[in-house]
């Protein structure tokens, strides 16, 4: 059975896999460059067979990074720069980096953290604004079950146009073939790759309302833009709303959930975790027939932030991470729970690299590695 199914309110990378996790506390030095970007809308182009979505934990031959506009700190590229430096450790993966202007960012990779390698490609896109590449970023499909792959363009949120570009770049630069959605048809909204996360088999986890997500997943059952099916569950109660802050699939049959430790104020979402949880465990079953094995990994408090237009919650999060082939990059943040974290992955994921990357310079932002 093909399935998507919908989370009370938990479920993006500066890889690929920034607004799209919520408005960043940088967002206003970028916000003036938005009104002259325009995206591209051509007519949709869905696939002309079945497409099997892969997941994470599948073979890669690289990732796709964003160094953004350009606006952000120094800070906030040495944990992109960390990213790079510990990809570039695995054989054989490359690292198509999306740019404004590649001559600074070689500079600044060479001049801040001695790396250099032929096997990052810059790919310029003069309309780039964001650096959250997994949620503005391709999927990769493939025809009958592993052949063909290509890759699946959704349409991109409007407020960072210029960031939609990015899946018709990297195409341009594979020359493989790109399927095109632009909400013209019978998917009329954004999809946000953060806000998506599969087993690779036709289950995939997402929330519910975020841009009225099971209504749009609804209207494409068993369509020819997703060989899935949805389950709806009841909407989230906090801000943030892509699944990928809360929950990490690490394969097809466990998930990794954050949740607050005992005594720390989490301002009554773990109840909305919990019930999450014994949802997974009646309601949903692997590919396999069998019950998900759940594991809990600890979360730092939530914190207000002021996004602009009044105070939200922000969360550090551990399942904001990535697997790359054998890799695993997981976001740390100066908290006691850092160690604990990693020893977690540590404990579930046998046979893989586990990296920790201080991502206190993304406090705020509302996102990590993902």
């Amino acid at each position: 059975m093909r399935k998507i199914v919908f989370i009370i309110g938990f479920f993006s990378l500066l890889c690929g896999s920034l607004y799209a996790q919520g408005l960043p506390a940088f967002w206003n030095k970028l916000s003036n460059e938005l009104n002259s970007y325009t995206e591209t809308m051509e007519e949709s182009s869905p696939p002309p067979f079945t497409p099997r979505t892969m997941a994470e934990w599948e073979e890669n031959q690289g990732i796709l990074l964003s160094w953004g506009s350009g606006s952000y700190s120094d800070e906030i590229y040495d944990v992109l720069c960390e990213i790079i430096y510990h990809v570039l450790q695995e054989d054989d993966l490359n690292i198509f980096l999306v740019c404004l202007d590649s001559n600074s960012v070689k500079q600044y990779l060479d001049n801040e953290h001695d790396i250099q390698s032929p096997r990052i490609k810059y790919l310029l896109e003069h309309s780039l604004i964001g650096i959250w590449a997994r949620d503005f970023g391709p999927m990769t499909i493939y025809e009958n079950n592993i052949e063909n792959y290509s890759l699946m363009d959704w349409k991109y949120a409007d407020r960072e146009p210029g960031d939609g570009e990015v899946p018709q770049v990297l195409d341009d630069y594979l020359n493989i073939q790109r399927y095109e959605n632009n909400g013209d048809n019978d998917f009329s909204g954004i999809f946000e790759g953060g806000n998506f996360m599969c087993d690779g088999h036709g289950t995939a986890f997402s929330t519910e309302e975020y841009d009225n997500t099971h209504e749009l997943f609804n209207g494409i059952t068993n369509s020819r833009w997703l060989d899935v099916n949805p389950l709806p569950f009841p909407c989230p109660n906090y801000n943030t709303d892509h699944i990928d802050i809360f929950m990490k699939m690490l394969d097809e049959e466990a998930i990794l959930v954050g949740r607050f430790s005992e005594g720390d104020n989490d301002y009554g979402l773990n109840d909305d975790i919990d019930a999450n949880i014994a949802m997974i465990q009646t309601q949903c079953e692997t590919h396999f027939g069998r019950q998900y094995k759940i594991h809990t990994i600890p979360m730092p408090s939530p914190t207000l932030y002021d996004w602009g237009d009044g105070l939200g919650w922000t969360f550090r999060s551990y399942t904001n991470s990535l697997i790359i082939n054998k890799l695993v990059l997981v976001p740390t943040y100066d908290h006691i729970s850092d160690d604990e974290a990693i020893a977690i992955y540590e404990t579930l994921m046998p046979g893989y690299t586990v990296v920790p990357i201080n991502c206190t310079a993304l406090d705020g932002s509302a996102g990590a590695i993902h």
